[in-house]
């Protein structure tokens, strides 16, 4: 009992599962099991882990809503910045998604401008944490937001005709790798 709280408090402190583990002394397989698979610990009463499994199944409940609010508030957000992002993954990027729901963009470059670029639409459109960095001799953009990759991937791009002359000229400008001005 005193391990599991002790996890559980650590995580609330922000902490990673492979800290925890090293920290409390308990297997890394256990630490995300309690965290994040809603096992518990055996010697817990029915009662209790009844209690905290019905917590842990509203709070998925409750990031799954956050996330759609997320992915509608993106899927309306139709700027300049998300028309440069969506043209510049359609022309150097790629966006993944793995069978375990998880998903990412990401364009690798050799121009550095160009990456800047693409680095500041992305985070000036999406509000999402993104990385960029550079690899061998080329310059890479990452978002792991399952969200963002997702209203990339279902944008209807006929939707391009009816918008303004700015937002093409951004969709193109990232298909042809161009500078934004």
């Amino acid at each position: 009992m005193e391990e599991y709280n002790n996890v559980q408090k650590l995580r609330k402190e922000g902490l990673g599962s492979t800290a925890i583990s090293k920290i409390t002394g308990v297997q890394l397989s256990t630490v995300k099991n309690w965290l994040f698979n809603g096992r518990l610990p055996k010697h817990f009463s029915k009662k209790y882990r009844e209690a905290i499994l019905k917590n842990l199944m509203k709070a998925k409940q409750k990031i799954k809503e956050l996330k759609e609010e997320k992915f509608l508030e993106l899927s309306k957000n139709i700027t300049e910045d998300f028309a440069y992002v969506l043209g510049a993954v359609l022309g150097d990027g790629y966006i993944y998604f793995h069978p375990k729901g998880w998903g990412h963009i990401r364009i690798s470059v050799k121009d550095k401008d160009f990456a800047n670029n693409f680095f500041q639409s992305l985070k000036n459109w999406s509000k999402m944490n993104c990385r960029i960095y550079q690899y061998d001799e080329f310059w890479r953009v990452y978002s792991s937001s399952v969200i963002v990759a997702r209203v990339l991937k279902k944008f209807d791009l006929n939707k391009l005709e009816n918008m303004p002359e700015e937002t093409i000229s951004a969709f193109l400008k990232g298909i042809y790798d161009l500078k934004v001005i």
